[in-house]
């Protein structure tokens, strides 16, 4: 069995390509695959019977690590329970982590891969995955982490003047301006170049779309 990224196969001195069946061809359905069901293809297309070997060390380890987890989880959670009875921005925070998490995605990639950069063709690192049914996780944890941002600095923009003196609130309202401004625009941009959203076509209504009424709409329509 030969593993290789796409449809063909290229021989090293020469021009000459071999095209790969399409019934030959792994079609990998998740970002990170799984092992065992690489294996049942592979078993189906040699008539073998190959299985995964895991050592004891490395049940050991996962056993460890799952337990581990679940500890830590528990004196978290506990903890965050004592802390929010005892400072209530402990209950601001947690709300604002939730919604990070909640918007970015993650749950896409706990069922196809926890794939934190992409990898190119070449072999370059990917950290924007083209088209709207899929993502990598880092791209997901951007994106929601932006909006929370820029939803932040307006709240300081606004506020600031109640907190600090006339010239320093006025340079921090426009600095934090600017900065939920960015943090949007960055969102923009990663829809942008994923989806091309406002591309083609533009933003605009195309030359030649009549004003008026929705009736008369012949550009963008709902």
């Amino acid at each position: 069995v030969h593993l290789h990224e796409g449809s063909k196969l290229k021989h090293r001195k020469s021009s000459m390509e071999y095209r790969i069946p399409p019934a030959e061809t792994y079609h990998q359905t998740q970002l990170e695959p799984p092992v065992g069901e690489i294996l049942d293809w592979m078993n189906t297309k040699t008539g073998r019977h190959v299985e995964v070997y895991v050592s004891r060390h490395d049940r050991l380890m996962h056993t460890f690590k799952l337990a581990s987890l679940a500890v830590a989880a528990v004196a978290l959670l506990l903890y965050g329970l004592y802390a929010a009875r005892k400072w209530s921005i402990v209950c601001v925070i947690a709300a604002l982590l939730i919604e990070m998490i909640s918007t970015s995605g993650i749950f896409y990639n706990l069922l196809n891969g926890m794939v934190l950069v992409g990898k190119g063709r070449n072999g370059e690192p990917e950290y924007i995955m083209r088209g709207f049914r899929g993502q990598y996780l880092g791209e997901g944890l951007f994106c929601s982490s932006m909006m929370i941002v820029s939803g932040l600095s307006l709240l300081v923009a606004a506020r600031a003047p109640y907190w600090i003196n006339s010239r320093k609130s006025r340079f921090l309202s426009l600095a934090f301006l600017g900065l939920s401004l960015l943090s949007g625009w960055s969102v923009w941009q990663c829809y942008k170049y994923k989806t091309g959203m406002y591309s083609s076509p533009g933003w605009f209504p195309q030359p030649g779309a009549k004003h008026g009424s929705i009736r008369n709409d012949q550009g963008f329509s709902f």
